[in-house]
């Protein structure tokens, strides 16, 4: 078990698609970008054809497993009121999944995410909070590119 980050192109929505769907395919949008369809050619289509991102996904990290995210809690615990959404949203739970965080709060977190970068971490964490902040850098700047939240 551990945490996974996605961020969802907008391929579709901008119709900067390969190949359009069949004009009866009733393809819904859902909150996180990701699109679901009843169809059951819909996912075929979807990894193979649809864009050049795999299954729509613009980015996507594997931010840990629990004892990774748990240790990096440790690291950052001192500096918890001064980085809220990495700390409630992001490194709460190594396992936590279904929800994701919306655009409007995303120059916020890669605020927080600055912050982090300027700090001293013993050198045994600095490799592993380096690798994790520049994951969620990858994530932010996919987010702001596709206009589409961060989903865990």
């Amino acid at each position: 078990m551990g945490l996974d980050a996605t961020v969802y192109c907008n391929c579709f929505q901008t119709k900067r698609m390969n190949v359009l769907p069949p004009k009866d395919w009733v393809i819904e949008v859902l909150n996180d970008g990701s699109l679901n369809c009843d169809n059951p050619f819909f996912i075929p289509w979807l990894d193979d054809e649809m864009c050049n991102h795999k299954y729509g996904v613009a980015c996507e990290h594997y931010l840990g497993n629990i004892t990774l995210i748990s240790n990096l809690r440790n690291q950052v615990n001192k500096y918890q009121e001064n980085i809220p959404i990495i700390w409630n949203e992001i490194i709460y739970s190594g396992t936590h999944c279904g929800s994701h965080m919306n655009v409007s709060r995303i120059s916020d977190l890669h605020k927080e995410v600055i912050f982090l970068q300027k700090l001293s971490f013993q050198e045994q964490d600095k490799e592993r909070m380096d690798n994790f902040l520049q994951q969620l850098l990858e994530l932010i700047e996919a987010s702001n590119k596709y206009n589409h939240p961060i989903s865990f």
